[in-house]
């Protein structure tokens, strides 16, 4: 094991100019893991390790993603919060 690779951190934002700029700030004296750029599952995302060696997951959303369960949460994942 090295040091750096045994966690990332992750980074996720609906902003996507802010989150490009997350990224490229990040890269500075670093190095891409994988590219900031559209990705299958709708939005951006991008890999890198940082100049400390600290590995990055930075994601931003489309917007179209929407929880299946936003209106009744009793079925979500995050359960229903009311109770």
């Amino acid at each position: 094991m090295t040091i750096g690779n045994n966690f990332s951190l992750s980074f996720n934002t609906d902003d996507e100019a802010q989150t490009q700029s997350i990224f490229s700030s990040l890269i500075d004296r670093g190095t891409v893991i994988m590219p900031f750029e559209t990705v299958f599952w709708r939005g951006k995302f991008g890999m890198l390790l940082d100049k400390f060696g600290i590995q990055w997951m930075v994601s931003c959303n489309d917007g179209s993603i929407i929880c299946y369960y936003f209106d009744n949460c009793t079925n979500c994942y995050f359960g229903n919060y009311s109770t």
